[in-house]
């Protein structure tokens, strides 16, 4: 009896010491354009680590990378970047893979979405300002941050050199940030002057800007 009670507990002393081993074993890899399948079960050779998923999840996906001396779950996430596949870690030893859920990003734009200037009811040939500047508009970056978006109306006073010499919001997006870049935008620009009847003239102009997520 007590010669079993002895083999039982240096059993249970030699399977303690080799599961602590096990768990904190670190990870050594060096592959090219290996198959993810096999590099799993090189980390659990090494480690005693299990991995748990669909076999399509790893199907064709390959592996190169170079690991010396890694904790388990830094190997894992190198090993798992930009695979696509994600994990969770189960207890001490155990790792879920699953497929890794990708959100698409958001594109914040800005941009001008209307031109307008008073015709005039003589018979004089009149020919609307153009704009000739390529630039677009800023989308503030604080504005971005908090998901701000609207139209913004500005009316800009276009001289007959092409120069914008005075700017007005006309019509308010209802946040002060994308108004004040609208008009910060309207005073760069520059333009074919107006003409009416082949002379360079100033005129009043509305542009139209739009921020908005697409």
């Amino acid at each position: 009896m007590v010669i079993k009670r002895i083999l039982l507990y240096t059993f249970s002393f030699y399977s303690l010491i080799s599961a602590q081993q096990v768990v904190k074993s670190d990870v050594q890899l060096e592959c090219t354009e290996r198959p993810l399948r096999a590099v799993l079960e090189d980390i659990r050779t090494q480690t005693g680590i299990n991995f748990v998923y669909q076999d399509n999840l790893i199907d064709n996906i390959k592996v190169s990378c170079k690991i010396n001396d890694a904790p388990v779950e830094t190997a894992v996430k190198k090993v798992l970047s930009g695979k696509n596949v994600a994990y969770k870690n189960f207890g001490e030893n155990s790792f879920v893979l699953y497929k890794e859920i990708t959100h698409p990003q958001k594109h914040f734009s800005a941009f001008v979405i209307n031109e307008d200037v008073p015709r005039s009811n003589t018979p004089s040939i009149f020919v609307a300002p153009e704009m000739i500047s390529k630039m677009q508009p800023v989308y503030p970056a604080t504005a971005v941050k908090y998901k701000m978006e609207g139209n913004v109306t500005v009316k800009l006073l276009i001289t007959d050199k092409g120069k914008v010499s005075n700017v007005i919001v006309s019509r308010s997006s209802g946040y002060p940030i994308l108004d004040s870049a609208s008009v910060n935008y309207s005073k760069k620009l520059d333009f074919n002057p107006a003409k009416t009847n082949g002379e360079p003239q100033n005129i009043w102009m509305t542009l139209v800007l739009k921020y908005c997520v697409l």
